[in-house]
Order: structure tokens, then C-alpha cells, then sequence
């Protein structure tokens, strides 16, 4: 079991710490407003699928075929692919823009746009695959969690972070924004969210070891 503050020191900890400083990074020295946060962290969302697809890919499970990956691996493009195509219809829509809108009301701008935030960003998107990729490489290979958990498993992983992380952080949003949008509301939204990843992140890793 992962004990006491020493969890804090791991490679896979500080690389999560490291690029939750992005967020907070562009609401002190760039000004971005609640939409540039949400952009960012919708487009997390897509890392960590795409770490998600590589963690079946390569499960090592006793019950694992190569068949049960391949096919397991095409549901779970298609089911979370749909997931973030409606999570962008909201974070790309009107719903953010001065003046509100209805939630995914012009889907394809909406994706147009979050297509360009993609190529926009490429940099910052990178950090956030290169901190799941180091969790990728030393606790789901390094510590065997390839080994205990089923693919059943591996493919839920997402779900329960993602979901309870980004209601909350939505829910967090739409107040930020009846409350004017004030700096230091925007990084208590961040504060939170990093936070909450950290916690989050721990706990799965307790309950794996």
C-alpha cells in the first residue's frame, strides 16, 4: 500500500502535479478565461483515452485474448469517442460565449473549433499524453497492474475519473461565469480540479496495489 506524503515523490505524482500547473500557468501569465480552461481539459480527456486504448492493447491479464483485446479496444473508440463528441458540443458551443446559448446547439463549428484548439495547442495537449504516459509505463507496466487487472476493468477506468472529475468541474464553470469570471474564482476552479486529479489518481493506485 502507498503510505504517508512519500506517495508525493513518485515520477508518476509529480508529472500529474507538474502538468496541472499548465491551467493555472495560462490564467496568471495569458489571461485565459473559464472556455480556455474547459478546452484544455476536454482535450485531457482525449489523452487519457488514447492511454486507455494502449493499456487494453497491451493488457497481460490471464484472461486476456488477442481477440478480446481487439474487439474490447473497437467498443471502447467507439463508446468514449461519443462521449467526447458530446462533451465538445458543450465546452466548443455557444453555451460558453458571452451572452450563453443552448449546450451543442451548433455541433460542427463546435468541433471545428475544437479541432483547431487541437492543432492550436499541440504543445500543451503533449503534456497532459506525457503525464499518463509516464503513469502508463510505471504503475500499469512497471508495478503489474497489467497483470491484475481484467480488460473489463481497464476500460472503465476513465468513466469513474473523468465523470466525477469534469461534472464538477462544468458545474464549476457555469458558476464561474454567473459570477462574472473573476481571476481568482477561475484559479480556485483550477486549484480544485488538481486537486481532485491528485486524489483521485492515489486512491485508483492504492486500490490496484
Amino acid at each position: 500500500m502507498l503510505e504517508g506524503w512519500s506517495v508525493l515523490r513518485r515520477p508518476a505524482v509529480l508529472a500529474l502535479i507538474l502538468v496541472n500547473f499548465i491551467p493555472l500557468w495560462g490564467v496568471i501569465f495569458r489571461g485565459w478565461d473559464v472556455a480556455n480552461i474547459l478546452h484544455l481539459y476536454w482535450a485531457e480527456n482525449l489523452a487519457f483515452g488514447f492511454i486507455t486504448l494502449l493499456r487494453l492493447l497491451t493488457n497481460r491479464h490471464e484472461s486476456a485474448r488477442a481477440a478480446q483485446k481487439i474487439a474490447m479496444s473497437l467498443f471502447f473508440c467507439v463508446h468514449y469517442g461519443f462521449f467526447c463528441y458530446g462533451h465538445a458540443g458543450f465546452v466548443f458551443g455557444d453555451f460558453l460565449r458571452e451572452g450563453g446559448g443552448n449546450a451543442g446547439s451548433s455541433l460542427v463549428p463546435a468541433l471545428e473549433g475544437a479541432l483547431n484548439f487541437l492543432q492550436q495547442q499541440q504543445l500543451l495537449v503533449a503534456g497532459f499524453l506525457g503525464s499518463h504516459l509516464v503513469s502508463f509505463f510505471l504503475n500499469y507496466h512497471g508495478r503489474g497492474e497489467a497483470q491484475r487487472l481484467t480488460l473489463g476493468k481497464v476500460m472503465f477506468l476513465p468513466y469513474r475519473r473523468i465523470v466525477i472529475l469534469h461534472v464538477t468541474i462544468v458545474f464549476g464553470g457555469m458558476a464561474v461565469l454567473s459570477a462574472g469570471s473573476p481571476v481568482w474564482l477561475i484559479l480556485v476552479l483550477v486549484l480544485a480540479k488538481t486537486g481532485g486529479d491528485l486524489i483521485l489518481h492515489i486512491r485508483e493506485h492504492q486500490e490496484r496495489e
